[in-house]
Order: structure tokens, then C-alpha cells, then sequence
């Protein structure tokens, strides 16, 4: 009998590791296409190598944003290909289609989605999950989701999203921390009737065992792989959700550092504006130059020119309190940028899920008013969520 290895060697188990204890026989027997890239580990091996070591028939793979390999930058379009490795059909869901078509899951009978999520609205996994179960909702086929640990654990915060709003950065009204894993948001997404027209999908959950959404990443025993090139450890995973809709005004969030996310500055701020938050925040003044950064950023926001802003240093405090800051810069950026008519772009508004925060902004509204403005959805949305939870808060 072949040994699987790595199967016991974190703290957690993983879905994948328990689909391949409990369910291997099922796999075995049916053709298999999996939506999967670098982070879809068990231990040291790839799901795709460990799934053809045991027998199983791969006969696609399906790559979101960044590719297979996730080496791609941010935004990159992924083109079809063949994997040098295995041999194995390669399908781009980030190229000239986001959602497979029914001659890509024609030679398939189970779609296996392991993908490692960072509990963020806008982080585009959860939106090539939806497509991906809307298709075989289409097609009849079977999506089994393998559930990993949300890094943000039980963090629900921010602006929910508003009908009318949905984009490849947002497709469903959750806020921008939903605090699910990628199992129970895709149970959330197939329970409610979110899919186009109201589909719902053959969806099998294959969730973890000794995980809880209170349990910090170092405690699960798992090695982090960086889900794209400019999300390389944890503390960049935790503050990602307050810093990514900086990429929709002028100002650089990092992109062309070493230090993506935990950054945010721009050539026309001064260091002494910025003074009085030291105090408030764990923060320190800085100066980068972006530059373009092979697997990392490809012409990144004022390449080349010196920015002034500031270094997150620690891991994020309190929700309330990371918000109210990223609001603080949002709006000392505005006031200080030269141009307050261009400041705006519209990705801003896709990344926020709404325009009210753009126009209150503009309006000179606090950062407390503006917290305060979307707790009646926030917590709409987590009486929605209570039901769909698989783990313990």
C-alpha cells in the first residue's frame, strides 16, 4: 500500500488531507479537475503530484489570478498552457475567460478547489470559487471545496458590499473581513442563492479537523506559502484588508518594495503631516522608491520616485482601530495630493463595494462617522453568517 505522507504532520489537518484519508476511494474512480496553485500543499507536495502518486485521473487544472505557479503579477492576464511537469491540460481563469466553459469541464466529473484564502472581500479567490461553482451548477458537475484556515480567523469588519456594486473584486454583499473560511464562504454562497440565477451547485464541504476561528496561523503547524507574490508572510495577510483599497487613489501601497502592504505613501506628502498619527498607531515614518520587482510588481505606481508615508510595523491592532487609520490616510492623502479631482480612481469604488465612502471623504466626514454608517449591514450580514458556520468561534 503507498504511504501518504505529510498527512499528519500539522497540528490542524487540512481538507486535502482528509479527502485523500477518508475519500480516496471516491477520487480514485472519477475524473478530476482541480482549481489549485502554489499554495495547494499537503506538507511538502503539491495535491496535484501527491493526487497522481495515489492513482487518480487529473484532466485539467484549472489556474485563478497569478497562475498555477502564482508567479504572476497582480492584474496579469494567464494564458492556457500545459503543465511541463505532469502533462496535464493547464485552463487560465484570469485570461480571456474568469469562469470555466462547459468544453473545459467536459472531460470532468469532480472539481476539487484547494486554494489558500486570506478572509479578504476583494482578494479574487472567493470570486474565481463563485464562477467556478456557478459553471458546474451549468454543467452538473460536482465542486468539493478543501477547506484551509482563514488567516484573519473570525475578523468580520468593514463596508459591506451594496447591489449594484459587484465586480471581479467583490461579487457578493459581504464585507471586506468576511471571517469565513473558503468552505463555509462557498456554503454561504450556494445557501443563499448568490450563484447567477439563483443556481445552487452539487457542493461537497471537506472541512478541517481541529481547527477554530480564534486559532492564530502560528498554532495550525502550517509552513506559509505565499498565496500571491505580494502577500509573503502572515502580518502582510492581516493588514492587506485595510491597506488594498489604497491601490484605487495615488498613493502606493508598497508595490516595487520589499514591503508591500505595509507601506503606503507617495512623492507629494510630507513626513511632518503624517507626524501626529505616530502617536496614535504603531507607525514610523518612511521613505521607498517603488521599482519594478520581477514576480512581485511590473511598473508599480511612481516607480522610481521617492515616496514619504508610513511603515505598519506590528501585526494589526483592533479592527475598529486599523479602519479608523485607514481612513485617517485615505483622507490626509486627499486633502494633501494636489489633486483631489483625479485622487479617486474608479477602482476605489469596485475595491470599496460602494461610492458613500469616496463621498463622504470628499464631504470631510470623520472616520468615526464613517465607521459608523455601515454597522447596520455589518451586522445584517453576520446574522447571515451565524448560519453558515462550520467551525467553532
Amino acid at each position: 500500500m503507498l504511504k501518504i505522507t505529510g498527512l499528519l504532520s500539522q497540528n490542524i489537518e487540512i481538507g486535502a488531507s482528509v479527502a485523500l484519508k477518508v475519500h480516496l476511494d471516491d477520487l480514485r474512480s472519477k475524473k478530476l479537475g482541480l482549481v489549485v496553485n502554489q499554495t495547494s500543499m499537503i506538507g511538502n507536495t503539491h495535491l496535484v503530484d501527491t493526487l497522481l502518486k495515489l492513482g487518480c485521473h487529473i484532466t485539467a487544472i484549472f489556474a485563478p489570478e497569478h497562475g498555477f505557479r502564482g508567479d504572476a503579477d497582480a492584474g496579469a492576464h494567464i494564458q492556457d498552457g500545459v503543465d511541463i511537469q505532469t502533462g496535464i491540460i493547464i485552463y487560465s481563469l484570469f485570461g480571456k475567460t474568469l469562469k470555466p466553459t462547459p468544453q473545459m469541464l467536459s472531460n470532468v466529473d469532480i472539481v476539487l478547489f484547494d486554494i489558500q484564502d486570506i478572509g479578504a472581500r476583494f482578494y479574487t479567490y472567493i470570486s474565481t470559487l463563485s464562477l467556478v461553482m456557478e459553471a458546474c451548477a451549468e454543467q452538473d458537475k460536482e465542486i468539493w471545496v478543501l477547506d484551509r484556515p482563514n488567516p484573519n480567523g473570525s475578523v468580520v469588519a468593514g463596508p459591506v458590499l451594496e447591489k449594484g456594486f459587484s465586480s471581479f473584486v467583490g461579487k457578493h454583499e459581504v464585507p471586506i473581513l468576511h471571517g469565513l473560511t473558503i468552505a463555509e464562504y462557498a456554503n454561504m454562497v450556494n445557501g443563499e442563492g448568490w450563484l447567477k440565477n439563483g443556481l445552487r451547485c452539487r457542493l461537497k464541504l471537506i472541512l478541517m479537523k481541529k481547527w477554530h476561528h480564534s486559532m492564530q496561523w502560528e498554532e495550525t503547524g502550517l509552513k506559509w506559502t505565499k498565496p500571491s507574490p505580494n502577500i509573503p508572510d502572515v502580518k502582510t495577510a492581516m493588514w492587506y484588508p485595510y491597506v488594498c483599497w489604497f491601490e484605487g487613489v495615488l498613493v502606493s501601497v508598497g508595490r516595487g518594495t520589499y514591503k508591500p502592504f505595509l507601506f503606503l505613501g507617495a512623492p507629494y506628502i510630507d513626513n511632518k503631516t503624517l507626524v501626529h498619527l505616530r502617536g496614535l498607531y504603531d507607525l514610523d515614518t518612511v521613505r521607498f522608491t517603488p521599482m519594478s520587482i520581477k514576480g512581485m510588481a511590473i511598473r508599480p505606481p511612481f516607480e522610481l520616485q521617492t515616496c514619504k508615508g508610513i511603515a505598519v510595523n506590528s501585526p494589526p491592532i483592533s479592527p475598529h482601530e486599523c479602519f479608523e487609520l485607514s481612513l485617517e490616510l485615505l483622507t490626509l492623502f486627499y486633502q494633501n495630493s494636489g489633486k483631489r479631482a483625479d485622487f479617486f480612481q474608479p477602482f476605489f469604488i469596485k475595491l470599496c463595494g460602494t461610492d458613500k465612502i469616496k463621498t463622504d471623504i470628499i464631504a470631510g466626514k470623520k472616520p468615526e462617522e464613517i465607521i459608523l454608517s455601515w454597522q447596520y449591514q455589518l451586522r445584517e450580514y453576520e446574522k447571515i453568517r451565524k448560519n453558515y458556520l462550520l467551525y467553532e468561534e
